[in-house]
């Protein structure tokens, strides 16, 4: 009697009797093989058929396995399947791939975070993904929309106020994608403020805002906690940069190919994806595989303690699944202590700390007010000529930038001007900057403000 059976993710029905070589080379079957599994799963199954196969497909196979690295999607010896995530892993990256270009690294925090979002309830916080580009027609929407097919419950939108926000949270735990999100970064308005809140609190598990529901106007705990990405013209600046995992978009050169979208066929490709991600995060032992790696995994030696924490996710779940790709992620987790320090950069006051570090350099203990603005001034890069509506920085301006950190002006040992020494930043270039080559090649150098042995900097005393 004959049978059939089922074979790929979509469970194309086969009939078991069927010549291998005449199922292969099936227009609908060959392509589920090649999409879902790869060549050479399918060179596999012909060899195990004992299926004859031409001699110039098989040198074409062996010269794209010799280009392929380590970890590319289709390397030799690693077998996808709907029930492994190492496949399930390098299909979802080859299909995110396919139609956005996108930096190796940046894929594959993309992959893994999709793949994370799957264990929400495991994580005590989770990143969101800031999508931005300098200018339009970069992939940020496109990006969004083979998001919003592979993610579980997802919800992609243009717009949303805060209120709507934490109760789509509360009633669906959806993954959030949010397009067009330029108000988040300008702020401004009270609305555009309060979501601004709402996304930086969002990243931990126990997050909450609190409203009065109801005629009694009861106070309520509404959750925010769930998987969020943002895409937007320009760039994050502030907390909200910082709860970020940054992909960093750009126009494709005429050298990097993707393949011409079809929603259509986007969507048939991503609700197979969904599917199999769907099926494999269910299962049982891969949960406890995943907790259990979030419990051991090592944070990345990075200085950003909330960054290296917003990684675990997406270690623990690569390092059960597809520990080939960690390299990559380790890359990428690296790359991000010049990214916070550019961030920060963009505020002024930090931007003002790290100028006056390099004015007084090793030696100056003092320099009067008028003569640190007309040195700021001089480093034209970075504005400070044209700081006040195209005015110089002001004194008071000066101060007002300073006094957060605890800086004030006083006079010189001779009281005949009036300015800052050298010894009062001290501490705040310690806490606030990042160190300088110098001070991490040589501790005991005197181009290290921590270090005791400095003459010149206990009291401020040199004029």
């Amino acid at each position: 009697m004959p049978t059939s059976r089922r074979v790929g993710p979509d469970h194309a029905i086969i009939p078991s009797t069927a010549e291998p070589d005449a199922v292969l080379s099936n227009g609908h079957v060959r392509r589920t093989f090649l999409e879902h599994f790869g060549e050479d799963v399918v060179a596999a199954v012909r060899a195990n058929y004992a299926v004859e196969q031409d001699p110039a497909e098989l040198k074409a196979i062996e010269n794209r396995r010799e280009n392929k690295g380590v970890g590319q999607v289709g390397q030799v010896g690693q077998v996808a399947g709907p029930g492994r995530g190492v496949g399930l892993a390098h299909d979802l990256l080859r299909h995110l791939t396919d139609y956005v270009y996108m930096p190796r690294p940046t894929a594959v925090v993309v992959t893994a975070w999709t793949m994370a979002s799957w264990f929400m309830d495991l994580w005590d916080r989770f990143p969101h993904l800031g999508i931005t580009s300098v200018q339009k027609r970069s992939g940020k929407t496109r990006l969004l929309e083979l998001l919003f097919q592979v993610s579980p419950s997802a919800m992609l939108t243009v717009n949303v106020s805060a209120t709507s926000l934490f109760r789509a949270i509360k009633a669906y735990r959806p993954t959030l994608l949010l397009d067009e999100a330029q108000s988040l970064a300008r702020g401004g308005s009270e609305s555009s403020l309060v979501l601004n809140d709402i996304f930086c609190g969002g990243i931990s598990k126990d997050a909450t805002v609190m409203r009065c529901v109801g005629g009694d106007h009861t106070p309520t705990l509404f959750p925010i906690y769930c998987p969020k990405a943002v895409a937007l013209i320009g760039g994050l600046q502030g907390p909200l940069a910082d709860r970020c995992l940054p992909v960093v978009m750009k126009r494709k050169t005429a050298g990097e190919r993707v393949k011409r979208a079809r929603m259509r066929e986007i969507e048939a490709e991503g609700k197979a994806l969904h599917d199999r991600l769907q099926q494999w995060a269910a299962g049982d032992e891969v949960r406890d595989k995943v907790r259990q790696s979030y419990d051991k995994v090592e944070l990345f030696k990075i200085d950003n303690d909330r960054t290296a924490e917003s990684f675990l996710p997406l270690q623990a779940t690569l390092t059960v699944e597809s520990p080939a790709l960690l390299e990559e992620l380790t890359q990428f987790a690296l790359s991000m202590e010049e990214y916070d320090r550019e961030v920060e950069m963009c505020d002024p006051s930090l931007r003002l700390l790290s100028a006056c570090r390099e004015i007084f350099g090793d030696k100056t203990t003092f320099i009067a007010t008028t003569q640190l603005i007309s040195l700021l001034v001089a480093r034209s890069e970075e504005g400070w000529g044209e700081f006040m509506h195209g005015e110089s920085i002001s004194r008071e301006k000066l101060a007002t930038l300073l006094k957060g950190y605890g800086i004030k002006s006083s006079r010189n040992k001779d009281r005949t001007a009036r300015g800052y020494h050298r010894a009062a930043f001290v501490d705040a270039w310690e806490r606030w900057l990042a160190p300088r080559p110098a001070d991490l090649a040589n501790p005991a150098n005197p181009a290290n403000p921590a270090n005791p042995a400095n003459p010149s900097i206990p009291g401020g005393g040199v004029n």
